[in-house]
């Protein structure tokens, strides 16, 4: 498992090694904020097994203080090039932008994977269905990036959501729950 965020303010930084995952929009496009998550498939389910449900969990922590919702997403990727000690905004697969090496639908095919931060609610797990994307991967090469990103970039108000990483605690950590028969 890699975690990483990719910062818009700090293009050539790499946050490989911090304790927080941040989603992130602001009326500025240079201060969005992503989040980068690498699972090895083919380690977690043995061969022959049928994927049911594979869901993406994220422990949050901080949650915007203004009232502020934020619609965010997760979309998959299917470059798993990327490593959690040099991924920055400059070296994100795709660049930065949404277009060719993201998916161009959610990761489940449909807008069930866009959901609502709430403001003022911490201390909480969110979690995205990613079966479909998960099982594609499963069948290519049991690698699945997801990128966990405002709906709307560059939105009209500042909204920031931080999330613990790997590097936080292991009970806390970014996780898939997957069930197979």
């Amino acid at each position: 498992m890699a975690d990483a965020d990719a910062s818009q303010a700090n293009p050539t930084t790499n946050y490989g090694t911090s304790t927080t995952l941040t989603v992130q929009s602001a009326t500025s496009s240079a201060y969005n904020k992503r989040i980068w998550l690498k699972f090895k498939l083919a380690d977690r389910i043995p061969a022959g097994a049928t994927i049911s449900s594979v869901k993406l969990r994220l422990y949050e922590w901080g949650a915007d203080q203004d009232g502020d919702s934020l619609i965010a997403q997760v979309m998959g990727n299917t470059d798993d090039s990327w490593d959690e000690s040099t991924l920055t905004w400059n070296t994100q697969p795709g660049g930065g932008t949404i277009d060719g090496t993201f998916d161009s639908t959610p990761a489940t095919g449909n807008t069930e994977s866009a959901i609502t931060f709430a403001p003022y609610e911490r201390y909480r797990w969110y979690e995205w269905d990613v079966t479909d994307f998960a099982i594609n991967e499963m069948a290519g090469d049991g690698i699945a990036t997801f990128v966990v990103k405002a709906y709307n970039e560059s939105d009209n108000q500042w909204r920031t959501f931080k999330f613990d990483s790997r590097e936080y605690n292991t009970h806390l950590t970014p996780r898939l729950r997957i069930e197979y028969t």
